[in-house]
């Protein structure tokens, strides 16, 4: 019986050591494969955080072009603000994956490691030049020329990553299938990695998809970006220049509405679109308000290639760098021809009718024969002459003149001769008399003069002046000319009604009396 239990004893303490070593070894087996997956899982996670800023990199290179589009098309501070941080994060981001992707001992060549060959890509990460405001249009054009050569250039290390880590993840499974084997205890091996290794899938499923979210949101903002470029391009006139005003960028809108081609707008100044109704001089505000680093508003007409005529109403603002001096500007423009057009028809018709107006108005008072006022304007020069003399008892005269004969002159010599007769005479009246006297043809072969400011004794030898002048000059075809003439002064109780009668009575008198003289009317 002791025997018995004694070797039940030896035999539980061997199987005691049996167990403790086979706990022992399946322990540091358990820990060594816990070791060795959580090192794996760990490299693993590290791949995933590769693959995603790999994926960022490919975002913020959209970005960057996206920036240098807008720098070029609308130079500004914010423009270069953002593009300055891009590039920061980009240039963070890079280092972080050379320095990590030494550290894994990785032997691919991508654009992360030495050993790349030198691309448009790196030469944004290294250039100094690059960080320097304004940037250079040619730098701009030459990196977003490569631009599909740079997005091509950062798939390839997210490709090689994304290799990397299913073939880490594939170590995985193998190495804790082949622990599964090793270790008596599989099973509870495989309860404790599996959660592990299903949440490692699942993470990696997650960066899968972040991953190729990231790359739709690219692309389509790519789409959107490359559409409102287009947008631009074929509907805004605008154009770019050098501080000097040399074009460096111009719009197929524009080269449309001018007529000239890309290849011959580029180089050249604006001057080749100048209108010839444009001296130097009307520029000379505009330069003085750019070179202030001011924006400039106008309407601006310019020639088409074809040589027709087209307006722009353009706003040009000027690009400055850091240090607020100025290395180019840039002019947008809409289109006003239709409009300005309109303006000129406008304007024309509205000299015309002004012209016809004032035509009308003077044919409405002037005689069309002598182009004296007519009865109807002397008899508003009455009305007025008479409120005169009421308000400043300033002493006015009237005296009508009336041809002798004059029915004969156009019975012998024919009307014709009559109406030069008629003119002449009116000439010989607006000749010698005073200007501020009033002169009119009141009908036929009578004329009439208000004296201003004039007794009736100055006004008799202002027109027996007349008389003698008349009766000495020769008239054409006809000789010597005589007329009669009424005189009468303006009273307080005169009306212009009864102030012609006077006149007219006076006239009378001088025809009765044997024509050829000057009769004064007496109350």
């Amino acid at each position: 019986m002791l025997r018995e239990l004694a070797m039940i004893f030896f035999e539980k303490i061997e199987i005691s050591k049996i167990l403790k070593w086979s706990t022992f070894v399946m322990a540091f087996l358990v820990v060594l494969s816990f070791l060795n997956l959580f090192f794996l899982v760990t490299q693993q996670k590290q791949y995933a955080q590769l693959i995603n800023l790999s994926g960022k990199q490919r975002m913020l290179s959209e970005k960057i072009h996206s920036s240098l589009y807008q720098i070029l098309f609308t130079p500004s501070q914010m423009g270069y603000r953002e593009f300055e941080m891009n590039l920061a994060l980009m240039k963070h981001d890079y280092l972080f994956l050379k320095k990590s992707l030494d550290k894994l001992e990785f032997k691919e060549q991508n654009i992360y490691t030495s050993g790349y060959k030198t691309s448009p890509l790196r030469v944004i990460y290294e250039s100094k030049a690059l960080l320097k405001y304004p940037i250079d249009p040619k730098e701009i054009h030459e990196i977003l020329d490569h631009r599909e050569e740079i997005l091509a250039d950062l798939n390839l290390p997210v490709d090689q990553l994304q290799h990397k880590s299913d073939e880490l993840s594939q170590e995985t499974i193998n190495r804790g299938v082949l622990l599964l084997v090793l270790v008596l205890l599989g099973i509870i091996s495989v309860l404790i990695f599996y959660p592990l290794l299903q949440y490692l899938k699942i993470k990696n499923q997650k960066t899968l998809q972040l991953n190729s979210e990231l790359e739709d949101k690219v692309a389509r903002r790519t789409k959107r970006l490359n559409e409102m470029l287009d947008i631009v391009n074929q509907y805004v006139y605008s154009t770019h220049t050098d501080k000097n005003g040399v074009i460096t960028y111009v719009t197929d809108a524009f080269c449309e509405l001018s007529g000239y081609s890309r290849e011959e707008l580029l180089g050249k100044t604006h001057s080749l679109i100048k209108h010839p109704d444009n001296s130097s001089s009307v520029f000379a505000p505009l330069w003085k308000t750019i070179l202030s680093g001011n924006p400039y508003h106008d309407i601006v007409k310019n020639k088409h290639k074809n040589g027709t005529d087209y307006w722009l109403e353009s706003y040009i603002v000027p690009d400055l760098d850091d240090n607020g001096t100025i290395i180019g500007f840039g002019a947008f423009r809409q289109n006003i021809t239709d409009k300005m057009q309109l303006k000129e028809l406008n304007d024309e018709l509205e000299k015309r009718v002004v012209e016809r107006t004032a035509e009308i108005e003077r044919i409405a008072v002037t005689d069309a024969l002598t182009g004296l006022f007519n009865r109807h304007r002397f008899n508003e020069e009455l009305t007025d002459a008479l409120a005169f003399y009421k308000r400043y008892q300033a002493p006015i005269a009237l005296a009508i003149f009336d041809i002798d004969y004059f029915k004969k002159i156009n019975d012998t010599y024919g009307h014709n001769t009559g109406d030069k007769v008629l003119v002449t005479f009116a000439e010989l009246l607006k000749q010698n008399m005073r200007q501020t006297d009033k002169l009119a043809r009141w009908g036929g072969e009578e004329f009439v003069i208000l004296f201003m400011n004039t007794e009736i004794n100055g006004a008799c030898l202002a027109a027996q002046n007349l008389l003698d002048i008349i009766r000495n000059h020769l008239f054409e075809e006809v000789g010597v000319v005589t007329c009669s003439i009424g005189l009468a002064a303006l009273t307080l109780l005169d009306t212009p009604e009864s102030l012609l009668q006077h006149a007219d009575s006076a006239l009378y008198l001088a025809k009765e009396g044997g024509r050829n003289q000057v009769q004064v009317f007496e109350d």
